[in-house]
């Protein structure tokens, strides 16, 4: 990943080296005060916990820099582990160093700041009950081919009777959806609209989809759906779930 490498040069000679043995669980290495770890050899699967288990997130190797996420969204992350898949050497970095660095350097905050999204974006995709399903290489290319956008209170994401919609995730804030003559229903972090239109159940959208406060979203290219709905039984499977879910309310 180009931000890596450009934050990884921005990190060299920072940092006390450190080397993990094969199986050990870097998250009960964790360090006060907080700490990233910048890889400079072996590889480490990152992990995140979800109900009856975990999901595999990421494989961080030779370069990667772990912990940016659990600093820059340390309120609302859930669980991650860290685990060595081999002998890993890393040097350890005082997070106060990097924040230090980041204010005589706009442009390494810049960096650290989109690294954290990119980890953010996956860690959510990673605890999804229906993108858990998917296996983590199928999640990273979606999410590449994928657009992030914010809306504001008051923004229609989907216009009824319009153009058919993508399928989006709503990673933050609230959308309703206000079908004619019905009360409008109100969608919250971590649902998941726009797949009655997409997926062929009619031919447009059925209802206007309003942000009723700042909102995040994913909006996923409409390929990629089509492709993982057709090659992925369980995910196939939990999208039509969803569907009749929502046509019989």
């Amino acid at each position: 990943m180009i931000w890596g490498a450009e934050l990884e040069h921005e990190l060299v000679g920072l940092g006390t080296p450190r080397r993990y043995a094969s199986g050990t669980c870097l998250a009960h290495c964790l360090h006060r005060p907080p700490i990233v770890r910048r890889i400079t050899a072996g590889q480490v699967d990152v992990f995140v916990h979800i109900p009856g288990g975990t999901a595999h997130v990421s494989r961080a190797e030779d370069g990667a820099i772990l912990g940016v996420h659990s600093n820059l969204y340390a309120n609302e992350q859930p669980h991650i582990c860290w685990k060595a898949v081999s002998h890993v050497e890393c040097h350890e970095i005082l997070w106060s160093d990097i924040e230090s660095r980041c204010k005589e350097n706009s442009r390494m905050d810049g960096i650290l700041q989109r690294i954290g999204q990119i980890q953010h974006y996956s860690i959510v995709l990673a605890a999804h009950p229906v993108f858990s399903i998917l296996d983590m290489h199928t999640r990273s290319r979606i999410f590449d081919h994928a657009t992030v956008r914010m809306l504001a209170p008051g923004e229609h994401l989907i216009h009824k009777h319009g153009k058919r919609s993508h399928l989006y995730l709503l990673v933050t804030g609230k959308v309703s959806i206000r079908p004619e003559n019905q009360a409008p229903i109100m969608l919250e972090s971590g649902d998941i609209l726009g797949e009655i239109s997409l997926f062929g159940y009619s031919p447009e959208p059925t209802a206007d989809a309003v942000a009723d406060s700042f909102s995040e979203i994913i909006e996923f290219l409409d390929a990629d759906m089509i492709k993982t709905m057709r090659s992925n039984q369980s995910f196939r499977q939990a999208m039509t779930d969803l569907i009749e879910r929502r046509i019989s309310v």
